[in-house]
């Protein structure tokens, strides 16, 4: 790894070799298992897409990195790598969602790529890994020109641990692409507006002025470890924005976010700025599990639908997301927002005495087909019967995996529509919420409820004998003898059809 970053670092002084032809008039070069690692050894810094031709994220980014190749032509190697097809690599990478996208130094795997994923953001990510992880500064213009950056900067204060510095700071180079990280080993290089000194870490987080009360400044640690603990604790602000760049942080603190949604205005110019700002500083040490945030524009509005809804533009834009079992709330929407109501609100939110609301469909007046279709309503009612086995799969509209195995999942619904003690179900868990010790993770989630006992979460194979196996071997009110399934099955229509009167 030690190599890999030093090349890296090699790399923000010297030119790139030749990036490899692409497919057709496409500057995203097409790689597949026979000729991923040789090509990427090719080169000096790559960045690869992972992805499967049916997944949106995928379809969505597809043009931007397109654009990004282009434009980055010469200077690093963009690849698509379709992992439905040539899942050797991906295996050999762990890819388990799509896209996922890793850089390669000399067909190395360096990191995954975290950032934006429109061009303008992919040009950045790899200009920003052809950058050293830190930079050392030994002139007061340098020292000025990197705190003078809005980005959330970590500076490290002639540390006498300089070892343990140097390797905490390039393990956070790893998770902080948005972050300028810098070394200074002479006190006096220093503005009279950071008041530190030798042996320091200096945290100003994105946006933050160097005397602003969110500037954090502590003694140097003893290990790398701990010090990248403090500086990820330090570099969020009472109140600051969550961007793609800094969600890494948030996410390993898996905190409560009480969270302002913008447009493309300043934050300052939001009427619930300040509200939430005092708020965030009165609540921090009681509850510091609950992080408070801003976002603007585009950037994460895929986050703003999935709190509010597609397309739903609410009057009063704040709303708390847990990281923990994915519960959303949103804010009152008819009464005015204070100071005293928000603090109000996220205190009976901890305390658990506000319930998150329930997204759900009507629950359908008839059930038509032999699948039993569920909606959040319903889900405990039906799932939890204790008179029934109950079989359900949580999907996603455009999930590929998902509409794979509808027609699978219709078939085995049909063969067992006649056990009247089994439902075979299933739930759009994009339009409704399930109990959240049952929140679908991915999509299939395939679950199994057998009557009167615990859930039994499903990962077999998929196809019917599979599936009604499973159901056969699980099975509470079900009973199945001691015959292949399918005979058994078989067994039963003859019956059903020879009782039938004739004409």
């Amino acid at each position: 790894m030690a190599r890999i970053l030093a090349l890296v670092a090699l790399l923000a002084v010297a030119a790139l070799g030749a990036v490899a032809a692409a497919d057709g008039d496409s500057s995203v070069f097409v790689l597949t298992d026979d000729n991923f690692k040789e090509e990427l050894a090719k080169h000096d810094l790559a960045l690869v897409k992972f992805y499967a031709p049916w997944c949106g994220h995928c379809k969505a980014m597809a043009q931007s990195f397109v654009d990004a190749a282009e434009e980055l032509k010469g200077t690093a190697l963009l690849a698509d790598l379709d992992a439905t097809v040539h899942d050797k690599m991906a295996k050999e990478y762990g890819v388990t969602g799509f896209p996922t996208l890793k850089f390669f130094v000399k067909g190395e795997v360096l990191k995954d790529y975290k950032g934006a994923r429109d061009k303008d953001g992919i040009v950045a990510g790899v200009k920003k890994a052809l950058e050293p992880v830190f930079v050392t500064m030994d002139n007061k213009e340098a020292v000025e020109a990197f705190l003078a950056s809005t980005a959330p900067r970590v500076l490290g204060v002639a540390p006498a641990a300089v070892d343990a510095f140097k390797a905490g700071i390039t393990s956070l180079g790893d998770d902080l692409d948005a972050a300028a990280l810098g070394l200074v080993t002479d006190v006096s290089l220093l503005p009279a507006a950071l008041k530190t000194g030798a042996d320091s870490v200096a945290v100003i987080p994105q946006e933050a002025a160097l005397d602003s009360e969110d500037t954090k400044i502590f003694p140097m640690t003893a290990t790398a470890d701990e010090l990248v603990k403090a500086v990820k604790n330090a570099l969020i602000p009472a109140f600051g924005p969550l961007t793609m760049g800094n969600a890494r942080l948030y996410l390993d603190l898996q905190p409560a976010l009480v969270t302002l949604f913008l447009d493309d205005k300043p934050v300052a110019e939001s009427p619930y700025a300040e509200i939430m700002k005092a708020a965030a500083k009165e609540l921090a040490e009681s509850l510091p599990k609950f992080k408070f945030v801003y976002t603007v524009g585009e950037e994460l509005k895929g986050f703003k639908n999935y709190v509010f809804g597609e397309g739903v533009e609410p009057k009063i834009p704040v709303a708390v997301y847990k990281f923990g079992d994915d519960s959303k709330y949103v804010v009152d929407q008819e009464s005015d927002l204070t100071l005293e109501t928000l603090k109000t609100w996220v205190g009976k939110i901890a305390s658990g005495e506000l319930a998150p609301p329930l997204k759900s469909e009507p629950i359908p007046e008839t059930q038509d087909g032999p699948v039993h279709k569920v909606v959040g309503l319903s889900f405990s009612q039906v799932c939890e019967d204790t008179t029934k086995d109950v079989l359900i799969m949580q999907y996603a509209p455009w999930c590929g995996h998902c509409k794979k195995l509808h027609p699978i999942w219709e078939a085995v619904a049909e063969k067992l529509k006649g056990e009247e003690t089994l439902v075979i179900a299933s739930m759009d868990a994009t339009e409704n919420d399930s109990p959240s010790e049952y929140k679908a993770k991915g999509y299939p989630t395939i679950q199994f409820f057998p009557a009167g006992g615990a859930m039994i979460p499903y990962s077999g194979g998929r196809t019917e004998e599979d599936i009604i196996k499973f159901i056969k071997e699980n099975a509470k009110r079900v009973s199945f003898p001691d015959v292949d399934v399918f005979t058994l099955l078989e067994f039963k229509k003859n019956i059903a059809f020879l009782s039938m009167p004739s004409e």
